[in-house]
C-alpha cells in the first residue's frame, strides 16, 4: 500500500458493514476504529507482520469459549488491549453477499459492504504511496445510547427499540447497538475503552417516554451524577440493597475513570452492575434512582409498598418491559413502543431536542379550544403539548395536580383536559403582575376587563368541570395547602425572589416522580433588571438537576426513598 507508518497497526480491514456507518462516518478514506467484541470483518483482514504474530500469540484466540463472541471479535479484541489502532475504509472495499452470515442470523442488508462500489478508486489529487490514515473516531465530545443484546431477543424488539430511540436522541448523541454473548461480559468489553463524555445504557427492552428523557440523563451524567433505574436483586440477601440498574443508566467518562477498575459482573452481594452503586456509594458519588410510578404485572417487591415488574414504568420518563428474552413481554413492550411513536407523531412533538426543531413544532391547540376567549396567546402551541404531555406522564401517582398563575385559562384547559377527571387546583389573583411592577402589562390589562371572568367561562366551557379555583397569591396558598403534589405548573410572578420562594415551598410537598413545569425561563427577564435573573437563576440555584427547552422548564423530583419509610 505504499503507507509510510511511525506506529504499529492492528490491521487494515478491506471490508466495513453497512451497520458500521455511524462508526466511520460519512468522509471517503481510511478510519482509524475498533468495536472489540462487536467487531465484524475477518473476511478480509491485511495484517503486518508483528500484528500477525501478536494475533498468534494472543491466547484467547485458542482458549476462550466462543459463545462469548465469534473470530472477529477476538481479533479485534487483541488489538483493543494492545492499543493499537485498526482501519476501516469507507466505502467498503469488499462486498459480502451471502444471505446467511458466519454467525447464523440472517441479517443480509447490515452485512452488505458499506457504499459498496467494484469500481471505486482513491481521488486521482493523492497519491497513494504518500497517504496516511487519518483517525475519525477518538476520545470525543459526543454522548452515546448504549444497546448491548444476544442472539435470543427477536429481531421487531430492536428495531423497534431503535425507533423509539432515534426518535428523541439528542443531535449530538449517538446510538450504538451491540451485539455481545453475554450481558455482563458484552458491557465490560465496550467499556475498556470509552470514546464518548457521557452514556446512557438501555436494556434493549427499555425506552423512553418523552423527549426530555435522554438529554436530561446525559446532562446529569455530565454533572458527575449516577442516574439509572432503582432496582433490587431479590434472589440475594443483601440487606435490600437498592441499586442504580443497568436497564437505564447513565454516567460520564470521568466517572467512570473514578469507578474503575470496576467490572458490570454479578457477585456475591450484587446483580449486574450491581458493584457500580456500591463503589459511587464508597466514593461518595451522587446517585438518582428513578422510582416506580406504574407496574403491568407486580413480580418483585423494590420497596415496602413498592413493587416492580413485568411492564414497569420509571418516574413516568422509562418503561422496561424485562424479561424479554423468554419472550413472555415481548408483545407488551411493541405495543408500548408504538404507543410511544403514535402519541409523538399525532403530538407533532420534536423528535430530538434541538432548537430549530423545537421552534418548528406546530400543534393547533385553537382546534381544541374552539369555544374559548384567549386574547393574549402567551403560550406557544409546542409549549402546550410540551405541558400536556407532563401532566399526562403523572397519571399514575397520587397526589395534587397545581397551577400557579392561570390568566385566561388556556394553559389550564390543557391540563384539565389531560388529567380528566382528576381536578386541577388553579391559583391566582387574576389582578396581573404586581409584585414585579405596577405598570406591568398584566395589571393594565387587568384594569381594562375582567380577566377572573373570562378564565372562568372558559374553564365552564372547555372542561369537564374538574377545576377547582383558588384566588389568592400563590405563597398564600402553599403556606395553606396540607396536601401532596405530584404537578405543579409554575407561571405566576416572575421575579427571582418569588421564584425561588415558590420553589422552596414547592419541594417539600412534592411526592416522589412529581414534576415541576414552568413557563418564561428565557424570556421574562431579559432586559430587566429589576427581575435579578427571574425564573432562570431560581430554577437554576433551587433545582439544579432540572431541563430547559427554549422558554419552558420542568424538574423531574426523583429524590431517593428513605429506607423504612
Amino acid at each position: 500500500m505504499g503507507w509510510r507508518l511511525a506506529e504499529p497497526v492492528g490491521f487494515w480491514s478491506l471490508y466495513t458493514p453497512r451497520r458500521d456507518r455511524p462508526l466511520v462516518g460519512h468522509q471517503p478514506g481510511w478510519v482509524a476504529a475498533n468495536r472489540g467484541r462487536d467487531a465484524w470483518g475477518t473476511q478480509m483482514m491485511c495484517f503486518p507482520r508483528a500484528s500477525a504474530e501478536l494475533l498468534l500469540s494472543y491466547r484467547p484466540l485458542y482458549e476462550e469459549n466462543q459463545l462469548r463472541g465469534p473470530t472477529d471479535a477476538i481479533v479485534a479484541q487483541c488489538f483493543r488491549d494492545a492499543g493499537y489502532p485498526c482501519y476501516y475504509h469507507n466505502p467498503s472495499l469488499v462486498d459480502h453477499l451471502g444471505k446467511v452470515s458466519a454467525m447464523g442470523n440472517n441479517w443480509q442488508t447490515e452485512h452488505v459492504g458499506l457504499d459498496f462500489d467494484q469500481d471505486y478508486a482513491p481521488s486521482p489529487q493523492i497519491d497513494p504511496a504518500n497517504e496516511e490514515p487519518t483517525v475519525s473516531v477518538a476520545s470525543s465530545p459526543r454522548t452515546a445510547v448504549v444497546t448491548v443484546y444476544q442472539d435470543n431477543l427477536p429481531r421487531e424488539v430492536l428495531e423497534h427499540q431503535e425507533a423509539v430511540v432515534q426518535r428523541w436522541l439528542p443531535s449530538a448523541c449517538d446510538f450504538e447497538r451491540c451485539r455481545v454473548g453475554h450481558h455482563a461480559l458484552g458491557l465490560d468489553d465496550y467499556f475498556r475503552q470509552p470514546r464518548h463524555a457521557a452514556y446512557l445504557i438501555l436494556d434493549a427492552d427499555c425506552i423512553p417516554l418523552a423527549d426530555w428523557v435522554i438529554p436530561w440523563m446525559l446532562s446529569q451524567a455530565q454533572a458527575g451524577v449516577v442516574v439509572g433505574a432503582a432496582q433490587r436483586a431479590n434472589h440475594l440477601k443483601n440487606d435490600q440493597h437498592i441499586y442504580a440498574g443497568p436497564c437505564a443508566l447513565a454516567f460520564s467518562r470521568a466517572t467512570w475513570d473514578r469507578l474503575s477498575p470496576i467490572s458490570f459482573t454479578a457477585t456475591e452481594r450484587g446483580d449486574v452492575a450491581e458493584e457500580l452503586t456500591y463503589r459511587c456509594e464508597q466514593l461518595g458519588i451522587p446517585i438518582t434512582l428513578l422510582w416506580p410510578t406504574d407496574v403491568v404485572t407486580p413480580r418483585w417487591t423494590l420497596h415496602p409498598n413498592q413493587p416492580f415488574g413485568l411492564g414497569t414504568t420509571y418516574a413516568n420518563a422509562l418503561f422496561h418491559a424485562f424479561e424479554i428474552s423468554k419472550g413472555q413481554t415481548v408483545p407488551l413492550f411493541l405495543r408500548k413502543c408504538q404507543e410511544v411513536i403514535t402519541h409523538a407523531a399525532q403530538a407533532n412533538l420534536p423528535t430530538t431536542v434541538n432548537d430549530q426543531q423545537v421552534r418548528n413544532v406546530s400543534t393547533d391547540y385553537s382546534r381544541a379550544l374552539p369555544c374559548g376567549q384567549f386574547h393574549e396567546v402567551w403560550y406557544s402551541d409546542a409549549e402546550l403539548a410540551r405541558l400536556t404531555a407532563a401532566v399526562q406522564g403523572v397519571s399514575a401517582l397520587q397526589g395534587a395536580i397545581v397551577e400557579l398563575g392561570c390568566w385566561e385559562g388556556r394553559s389550564t384547559v390543557a391540563m384539565a383536559q389531560a388529567c380528566t377527571p382528576e381536578m386541577v387546583l388553579a391559583v391566582d389573583t387574576w389582578e396581573g403582575n404586581r409584585r414585579e411592577d405596577s405598570h406591568h402589562v398584566t395589571v393594565r390589562l387587568a384594569r381594562e376587563r375582567n380577566i377572573h371572568h373570562t378564565f372562568v367561562e372558559n374553564i365552564q366551557s372547555l372542561t369537564a368541570g374538574n377545576v377547582q379555583i383558588y384566588r389568592q397569591e400563590s405563597a398564600s396558598f402553599l403556606a395553606e395547602f396540607t396536601g401532596r403534589i405530584k404537578f405543579c405548573h409554575m407561571d405566576a410572578d416572575h421575579d427571582y425572589h418569588s421564584v425561588r420562594q415558590t420553589l422552596l415551598q414547592l419541594l417539600p410537598r412534592l411526592v416522589p416522580g412529581a414534576v415541576l413545569f414552568g413557563h418564561d425561563y428565557a424570556t421574562a427577564h431579559c432586559g430587566r433588571d429589576d427581575l435579578q435573573g427571574g425564573v432562570e437563576r431560581a430554577v437554576c440555584e433551587i433545582l439544579p438537576n432540572h431541563v430547559a427547552i427554549e422558554n419552558t422548564w420542568w424538574y423531574l423530583h426523583t429524590n431517593r426513598v428513605p429506607r423504612g419509610s
